[in-house]
């Protein structure tokens, strides 16, 4: 393990916008208690975000990105159809548009301020740091903070700086993910892995300038996402359907309807590769978490990921129509989805 990093790990490229130089420097200056590997791996994520930058916007321009997630004409079986075809097409090519480009391209379009441009910043580079796990990588930080873009474009009512929030609790939900969840029984231990990664991702962000009530908003956003333990009506995301008898770490949600609707869009947008997209993304997410769990994936037959996901589905598939914007987006390809999965005569082919 090294044991010092440059003063300078390297320059910005000249087309590299503002608000990323300003992310670099703070992750080549900061004094935090950071190991020296992780430290170089978060510079390494920051060269690749800036020296990438132009090409990654051209590639989500040619995506369609614009089209398929800042426009709110684009719902249901277009949708659907439109991003599983985008993933598709980003996995065969094996070069995906950097988490950071996604985020600013979403902060332009929403007209976010220079300061949470930076933050948006800080929080790409944090979300696209790598695990050795089946699902939860940083290809899933991507893929939620994609779903989480999606329900803020079909807002009306969240502010610019809301949309920038709702964005990085998507980028950084599931920074050091260990893939052991957070158990169950006597072993069940609440939030572990949600308060891990706030955790991680607090001192860089407030380091960049976040005040402590934002970074608290998105603590509760992300602790609001654990579904442990699975099928209990007392697990947080269940108190959060409900909207009622928070848990103490929850309690920032009463009389705050409107953080509590971003913490429901976040749970939302945590699933929504898994459910509400195509049949055929979900049977390809949920192999990866059955592998992920121990599973032989590649061993499981239609009955076996239908069973897996249908047990899912009924557990967390009650949010989506807390929040409007969630029904409007996602709740015909949802139902669309569910049927396919559960009967393999409408459509489901693995």
């Amino acid at each position: 393990m090294m044991d010092h990093l440059p003063a300078r790990f390297f320059t910005l490229p000249p087309t590299a916008p503002v608000a990323l130089g300003q992310a670099v420097a703070m992750f080549e200056d900061v004094n935090l208690q950071q190991e020296v590997l992780r430290r170089r791996h978060l510079l390494l994520n920051a060269k690749a975000a800036s020296g990438d930058f132009m090409s990654s916007f051209a590639m989500l321009d040619q995506a369609n990105f614009t089209k398929l997630f800042l426009d709110n004409s684009t719902i249901g079986a277009e949708f659907g159809h439109g991003t599983y075809n985008m993933l598709q097409e980003w996995s065969k090519k094996q070069n995906q548009p950097s988490l950071t480009s996604i985020l600013l391209k979403a902060g332009e379009h929403f007209g976010v301020s220079e300061q949470d441009k930076s933050l948006l910043a800080v929080a790409g580079i944090l979300g696209t740091e790598e695990t050795d796990l089946d699902y939860h990588n940083a290809e899933h930080n991507m893929k939620v903070s994609l779903m989480a873009i999606r329900l803020a474009a079909a807002s009306d009512d969240l502010t610019a700086h809301d949309k920038t929030k709702l964005m990085i609790a998507a980028a950084i939900h599931d920074l050091g993910h260990d893939g052991k969840g957070n158990g169950m029984g006597e072993n069940h231990v609440p939030y572990r892995l949600e308060k891990q990664s706030f955790e991680m991702a607090k001192p860089f962000l407030k380091k960049m300038g976040m005040s402590d009530d934002d970074l608290e908003d998105i603590k509760t956003m992300i602790l609001g996402t654990d579904i442990s333990p699975m099928g209990s009506p007392d697990s947080p995301q269940r108190r959060v359907t409900e909207g009622k008898n928070f848990p103490p770490e929850l309690t920032r949600l009463e009389n705050n309807p409107k953080l509590l609707k971003m913490t429901r869009m976040l749970a939302i947008a945590d699933i929504a590769c898994s459910s509400s997209l195509h049949p055929d993304q979900t049977d390809y997410e949920t192999r990866n978490v059955a592998q992920e769990v121990g599973k032989d994936a590649s061993a499981m037959q239609y009955e076996e990921v239908a069973k897996f996901f249908g047990f899912f589905a009924q557990n967390c598939g009650g949010i989506l129509s807390t929040v409007p914007e969630a029904k409007f987006v996602f709740e015909d390809n949802h139902k669309h989805v569910y049927a396919a999965m559960m009967n393999k005569n409408q459509g489901y082919k693995h």
